[in-house]
């Protein structure tokens, strides 16, 4: 539900709401570990790094490519007939 006076091109911090919501959920899998600690947790935690975790899903959002302008040169472009949907 649309909020009252809710303006999506309003910028805070130089960012739109849907752009705040990306960062947002990029921030939820930040992570500061060594590179040994990363390689370890390969082989004893059953879920994914935290880099693939976070940018895996949005790779494969129009959503997110629309909101940064994200180009093919971007490592996180990925061709829209290869993105996977789901639902």
């Amino acid at each position: 539900m649309a909020q009252p006076n809710y303006d999506p091109n309003e910028l805070v911090g130089g960012f739109t709401p849907v752009q705040r919501f990306f960062l947002g959920w990029a921030n939820c899998w930040r992570q500061n570990i060594t590179q040994e600690r990363a390689l370890s947790l390969l082989t004893l935690d059953p879920h994914g790094p935290n880099p693939m975790r976070c940018n895996g899903p949005l790779s494969n959002m129009t959503e997110f490519h629309e909101a940064f302008g994200v180009s093919a040169e971007s490592p996180m472009y990925k061709e829209k007939e290869v993105r996977v949907d789901i639902w």
